[in-house]
Parts: C-alpha cells; sequence; structure tokens
C-alpha cells in the first residue's frame, strides 16, 4: 500500500494557498486585508520578523496563511469559511495547480523526462495506491482530471483528520499489508504510519526534514527512485491485497480549514 498526500505532494503550486489567503482577505474587517496580504507575501517569500508575521515557524505555507490570518483578527470561523471557499476554486484560473516533473532515472532505456500520470499507473501495477487528504471532496474531482490522475488512484480519502485520522488509515492499511507514506508534513502525513514501523517518503524544504524518514526529496520527482524501489520489492501483486473499488472512494470525516491540520 501506498499512501500519498495531495496538496504539496502529488500537485505543486502556489495558487491553492494564495486563493485561500485572498478569501481571508475579503472576510477581514475594514482596514486589514492590505496588511494580511503584505505579510503573506513577505512570508510565502521568505521574509520574517515584519508586522504581522507569524510568531511560530508554520509548517507549510497553509499554516502561514492561518497565523497571519489570526494575528489579523481572524478566528477559526473565518478561517473555515475562506478555506472552504478556496476548494471551491481549486483547479480553476483562480486557484491553479500543476503536477510535479517526474524525472526517470539516466542510464535507462526511458531515461528523461516523464509525467506524474504514466508513473502513478505504472506504479499501480505492484502497489494498491491510496489518495488521503485532510481536504473536503469539494473541488478535488476536477484537480484530479487537471492532473491528469482521475484513474490512479485505487481509493481516495477525503477529510481524513491527520494527523489522529492518519493513526486511523494506518492500522487500516497495515492490516492489508506492507505500507509506505508519502507527504510533505512529518507529523500529519508520515508520523502516525513511522510511529507503526512503517516505511515513509518525505518531501522536504531545501534538503531539511525529518532524518527519520525512509526516503527524503525536495522534489516528489527526488523520491521516485525509492518509491519505486519499496513497491517493487514487495512481490504480491496490489489486487491480491485488495481488490480496487469499480471508482475512487470517499471516506468524508471532519473538514478542515488549513493544509496544516492535516
Amino acid at each position: 500500500m501506498i499512501i500519498f498526500d495531495f496538496d504539496g505532494t502529488i500537485t505543486v503550486g502556489d495558487g491553492p494557498v494564495l486563493a485561500y489567503a485572498e478569501q481571508v482577505a475579503v472576510r477581514l474587517a475594514p482596514g486589514l486585508a492590505d496588511g494580511f496580504r503584505a505579510a503573506v507575501t513577505a512570508g510565502l517569500h521568505g521574509r520574517t520578523g515584519l508586522t504581522g508575521s507569524p510568531a511560530a515557524a508554520p509548517v507549510d505555507d497553509y499554516d502561514l496563511v492561518r497565523q497571519v490570518a489570526l494575528v489579523h483578527g481572524a478566528d477559526s470561523a473565518v478561517l473555515s469559511a475562506a478555506y472552504l471557499a478556496s476548494r471551491e476554486l481549486l483547479a480553476t484560473e483562480h486557484a491553479v495547480i500543476s503536477a510535479p516533473v517526474i524525472t526517470r532515472s539516466a542510464g535507462t532505456t526511458t531515461a528523461g523526462r516523464d509525467d506524474l500520470a504514466s508513473w502513478l499507473r505504472r506504479l499501480s501495477t505492484q502497489a494498491y495506491l491510496v489518495l488521503a487528504t485532510n481536504a473536503p471532496a469539494t473541488g478535488l474531482d476536477r484537480a484530479l482530471a487537471v492532473l491528469g490522475v482521475t484513474d490512479a488512484f485505487d481509493e481516495v480519502r477525503t477529510s481524513v483528520g491527520k494527523p489522529t485520522g492518519m493513526h486511523a488509515l494506518a492500522d487500516e492499511m497495515l492490516a492489508r499489508g506492507p505500507v509506505l507514506s508519502v507527504g510533505d508534513v512529518w507529523h500529519n502525513d508520515l508520523e502516525p504510519v513511522w510511529a507503526r514501523g512503517a516505511a515513509t517518503a518525505l518531501l522536504t524544504r531545501g534538503g531539511v526534514g525529518d532524518v527519520r524518514a525512509t526516503y527524503s526529496a525536495d522534489t516528489l520527482g527526488g523520491l521516485v527512485p525509492g518509491i519505486t524501489a519499496w513497491a517493487a520489492a514487495d512481490l504480491e501483486p496490489h489486487h491480491l491485497h485488495q481488490p480496487p473499488p469499480a471508482r475512487p472512494v470517499h471516506h468524508l470525516t471532519t473538514a478542515t480549514t488549513a493544509k496544516a491540520d492535516l
């Protein structure tokens, strides 16, 4: 079983987080929106110590927006409404997404640029693929279509409620067979799986990440060799672990207000 996170893992680009920030901005009290936008822009470009900057290091860009929003008077209701509104825009011109570049190893007959969809479909012949996100189902089908991976996953789990929900998902998947979890937030995506002795693949930032990860790289493409090798080592075909459903299955739990809560 390979469990993939969504935002920041199989999709890249600032579009969704900028849409979230803008939806927060339009809900702030008069006079606060400009300062909020400036602080978010500064944070996204790595500038800290400015007025309205987060007090604690954000775990990802969604958490950056959340922290800056709280400093500028937003409450949980504003954050939740803004996040859900931004997901309505996911994979549109107002929240553009793209697939990460996948590069095949040099020295092979298929070396060079690859695409996410082709790689996932090849991977699915060796492993049972699960997409697990704390985001609601809103906009996700459109996003998967834009990425070209509508039929790439055996299961799609939305509103997982990470990290708590990831513990339950890890137990469920480990009951079926070996598990590898792939994501960009250690605490949410990977630690519950690591705690059970399973494998992890972490997307790092500038080479910085948890040293406990089985594999780590700054890009999904950099993780491909490790993920592919892990899947090849699991000799039992994925269809013997669990028959894939006729179409992706969405399991809804609690919606989130930001990806950092995933």
